[in-house]
Formats: structure tokens, C-alpha cells, sequence
């Protein structure tokens, strides 16, 4: 589970990072599952920990969920496990405020004449 964006099939992703409005306490993560997958797991850590630890989501976020996590301040490195065991992740975000991190995955299909 190396890399800041890996996946197989020629997996593509689009990450965008929403900021808005933050609390006074804390700031709020919101995963948004904008892909034709299930995502399995969500890693948050500290920037640099070295572990990925426990994943935050407790079951399957199927397409279209969103789900959200209340952090304190601080720079964390991201990471989430589609269902295929893909592994998409980012690095050093500084989360000061509410933000979304909206994945999109894009899976080459094929198409062969005459079906089948």
C-alpha cells in the first residue's frame, strides 16, 4: 500500500479537496464515494506516524455515501482501500478547518464486436 495515487487495471482517481467553514473545537473530514466502488477502509494519521493503524470506516461506503469524521486540527496523510483492494492516498494534508475529499475512480471496461 505504497504510493500517493496506486492501482491496478489502470485505475485512474480524481481527489478534490473542498474547504469551508471550520469549527471552533475541531474540523470535519467528509469522504464522499463518487466512484463505482465500494471503499473498505479509511486510514487518518498523524503526517509522518509511519502506521496506518485501524481504519476508521466500519463497513463498506458504497457509491453515492458520504461519511464524515470529526479531527482535531492538525496535518494528517489519508488513506482509503476500494473493494478491490486498490489503495489511493495522500499525503501531508493540513486540516485546519472542514474539508471533503471526493473520490472518483474510473475503471476501463472493454467492449468486444458481436458481445459475449
Amino acid at each position: 500500500m505504497s504510493g500517493a495515487r496506486s492501482g491496478l487495471w489502470g485505475l485512474s482517481a480524481l481527489l478534490a479537496l473542498v474547504m469551508a467553514t471550520g469549527h471552533a473545537r475541531g474540523a470535519e473530514l467528509t469522504l464522499v464515494n463518487s466512484s463505482s466502488l465500494d471503499l473498505v477502509a479509511l486510514y487518518v494519521i498523524p503526517c509522518g506516524s509511519g502506521s496506518w493503524g485501524e481504519s476508521l470506516i466500519l463497513k463498506p461506503l458504497r457509491p453515492g455515501q458520504t461519511l464524515g469524521f470529526d479531527l482535531s486540527p492538525g496535518s494528517y496523510d489519508l488513506m482509503v482501500v476500494t473493494e478491490g483492494q486498490e489503495t489511493i492516498a495522500e499525503y501531508g494534508w493540513d486540516l485546519q478547518e472542514d474539508a471533503t475529499w471526493e473520490i472518483w475512480l474510473d475503471i476501463p471496461t472493454a467492449s468486444f464486436p458481436g458481445g459475449g
